[in-house]
């Protein structure tokens, strides 16, 4: 009877055993679901903002923080990221003015989300921004277009990704870059894309998230180990480092400075001169402004962009490079950063072009053709299956011909009768004096040839290239 009796609690013992070691497992699942939940949920951008540039090769720079350009006392703006990761505030263009990114005006944007958000895997920023001026048009018309940015489409294949860049990995200040095109559109016709592509990162400039300022730090917070952050040397650089125009051209320089400094440390001032030897030596040139930057603060582990201008004076030496010099003082400790200016010097002065040229069909984006396709081939922005617009002349004249040599298409106006049947090529029958012609991925070229009625002939060629990876390849838009 005895020996029946242990065997029976022996197994009463495994059985709670079991049950104990069952309850233990379980809750060990529970607390990993919560910390994997509580992670997936973590908002690494809390009081975080956008700074730096973004650029639109139709309406130039657009800046996301007031600090960008030592505004922020005439005009304090930025975008910032909130609790729940959607944007806020407002970027700026000069030539479209308030880029908002507040939900109060993205209501009704074309295609659900609406609201610019970053993703939950903190990776990509998706959803709508919208211009302001378009919406509240002040008696001013953008071309039909309603303001609509889109921030990433991948059935189109582009997006904005979100990458840390932090220089210190062991810093819990942390950085991030933007990389990626955003597209300035969101209607159905040509007029919508005001804006077209937007890039976020180029060699030069782009748009980081980084901590938004708090304020000073006490002076017990500032040592980085060795006690004199002071003696970190900051990062200068100007670009581009060399350029060349001819006499009465104004080059626009950018200069951008790094504090490279611990993130434990204080602010450090900073001022940027063009060197008093400089001007002396290069009296021929013009900067503006001398004084480039500052004096102004900037915080550890962040940087600040800004331009300025160099005018080549009639009295420069032709064929010469000027080698000019700025002063970067951060506190105590100077820095000289070198660049360059060459003087050009024609040997035939050009004649003047009897063409101009635009990627939207828009009196107000049309300019000479050799300046647009050398924009184009620098940084790619027309895209396969876009129009290539081309003002011609036409007063006395007995034909136009427009050529491009890829797929050997032509397009004629002769005695005012028009041959476009090729869908690569066309005339604006409403606005006489207007043509496109459809871009291709790759190198391409285009000849354009007016004849006079008096037999003069003006002849031009311009070599295009097209992008695949944008553009409106996904869809078929008309030339007019």
């Amino acid at each position: 009877m005895k020996e029946k009796n242990n065997i029976f609690y022996t197994a009463v013992g495994l059985v709670l055993a079991i049950g104990v070691l069952g309850l233990i497992f379980g809750l060990y699942k529970e607390i990993d679901k919560a910390e994997a939940q509580e992670t997936e949920e973590t908002n690494l951008f809390a009081g975080y903002v956008l700074s730096g540039y973004a650029w639109s090769e139709n309406i130039g720079w657009i800046s996301f923080n007031c600090k960008n350009n030592n505004s922020c006392e005439t005009v304090d703006y930025k975008v910032k990221v909130n609790d729940d990761k959607t944007l806020s505030g407002y970027a700026w263009s000069e030539n479209i003015g308030w880029i908002s990114f507040n939900a109060s005006d993205l209501g009704g944007c074309p295609s659900a989300p609406c609201n610019a958000k970053i993703s939950d895997d903190n990776k990509n920023i998706t959803g709508w921004a919208r211009a302001i001026r378009p919406k509240n048009p002040e008696n001013q018309t953008l071309g039909g277009w309603e303001g609509w940015i889109k921030l990433s489409d991948l059935n189109k294949g582009y997006k904005l990704e979100i990458t840390e860049i932090t220089p210190n990995p062991n810093s819990s200040v942390k950085k991030y870059q933007i990389s990626g095109f955003v597209w300035g559109g969101g209607g159905n016709s040509r007029d919508s894309a005001v804006i077209g592509w937007t890039s976020f990162k180029g060699d030069t400039y782009g748009v980081v998230i980084e901590p938004e300022p708090t304020g000073e730090p006490s002076p017990t917070e500032t040592t980085d180990g060795n006690g004199d952050c002071n003696q970190n040397q900051p990062s200068i650089e100007v670009s581009p480092s060399f350029q060349e125009g001819y006499r009465g051209n104004s080059l626009t320089y950018h200069l951008t400075i790094t504090n490279n400094d611990s993130s434990d440390c204080l602010s450090s001032n900073f001022s940027s001169l063009i060197t008093d030897n400089s001007i002396k030596t290069n009296s021929c040139l013009t900067y503006s402004p001398t004084k480039v930057f500052g004096p102004q603060k900037i915080s550890p582990q962040n940087s600040v962009k800004t331009s300025f201008t160099v005018t080549i004076k009639d009295n420069c030496e032709e064929g010469r490079t000027y080698e000019s010099e700025i002063e970067t003082i951060k506190d105590t400790l100077s820095v000289n950063t070198l660049f360059k200016t060459k003087v050009l010097k024609p040997t035939i002065s050009p004649p003047p072009s009897c063409f101009k040229c635009s990627f939207i069909n828009n009196s107000n984006y049309y300019k000479l053709c050799n300046e647009l396709t050398r924009l184009n081939i620098a940084s790619g922005i027309v895209g396969a299956n876009d129009w290539i617009y081309i003002k011609f002349p036409i007063t006395d004249i007995t034909s136009f011909t427009l050529t491009r040599d890829v797929g050997n298409i032509e397009c004629r106006y002769i005695n005012n009768s028009f041959d476009d049947s090729n869908k690569d090529c066309a005339f604006d029958k409403n606005n006489l004096g207007t043509a496109a012609v459809r871009a291709v991925a790759g190198r391409f070229s285009i000849t354009l040839r007016v004849e006079y009625s008096n037999g003069d002939v003006c002849e031009e060629n311009y070599e295009f290239n097209g992008y695949s990876g944008i553009g409106n390849a996904w869809r078929e838009l008309p030339s007019f």
